[in-house]
C-alpha cells in the first residue's frame, strides 16, 4: 500500500467502510419508513376519495328526491322542507332549494374535500423528503462503489 495514494487508503480506512456501510443501511431503512407512512397515506387517501364519490352519489339523489317532491305547477309550485313551505317561482328559489335538501350531505362533502386537501399536502411533503432521502442514498451508494472499485483493484 506503500505507492496509494493518501486519500485512497482514508476512503479506504476500517472507520471510513463501516460508516459507509452505517449510511447505506440508515438510508435504506428511512426509506422504507417513508415508503410505508406514503402507502398509509394513500389507503387514507382512498377512503376519502371513496366517501366523496359516495356523497356526490346521495347529493344527487337528495336533490332528485327534492324535485321529485315539489307541488303544484308554475308560479304556484312549492317545496317543503322541514315545516317550511318554499315557493319555487324563479331559478333562485329553485337552486336554493335543492341545495337545501342536500345540505347534510354538502356539509359532510366539504369536510372529505377539506381533509383530502390535507392529505394532497401531507403526501406532497412525503414525496418530497422520499426524494431527498433517495437523492442521498444514490450519494451514499456512489460512495460505495468508488470504495468497492478500490478495494477491487487492490486485490
Amino acid at each position: 500500500m506503500g505507492n496509494i495514494n493518501k486519500d485512497f487508503i482514508e476512503v479506504l480506512s476500517n472507520e471510513e467502510l463501516k460508516a459507509t456501510q452505517l449510511q447505506l443501511d440508515t438510508a435504506v431503512s428511512e426509506l422504507i419508513e417513508i415508503g410505508t407512512q406514503r402507502e398509509s397515506v394513500y389507503g387514507d387517501k382512498a377512503v376519502l376519495v371513496k366517501r366523496a364519490r359516495e356523497l356526490q352519489t346521495e347529493i344527487q339523489l337528495a336533490e332528485s328526491d327534492a324535485i321529485m317532491n315539489v307541488q303544484g305547477s308554475g308560479k304556484d309550485a312549492y317545496g317543503i322542507i322541514g315545516n317550511r313551505k318554499i315557493f319555487l317561482t324563479n331559478d333562485t328559489a329553485r337552486d336554493a332549494y335543492r341545495r337545501e335538501a342536500s345540505r347534510k350531505e354538502r356539509e359532510e362533502l366539504a369536510q372529505v374535500e377539506g381533509q383530502l386537501d390535507k392529505i394532497n399536502t401531507e403526501l406532497f411533503k412525503i414525496t418530497d423528503s422520499f426524494n431527498t432521502k433517495a437523492e442521498a442514498l444514490r450519494g451514499i451508494q456512489a460512495k460505495a462503489r468508488l470504495q468497492a472499485a478500490l478495494l477491487e483493484s487492490l486485490a
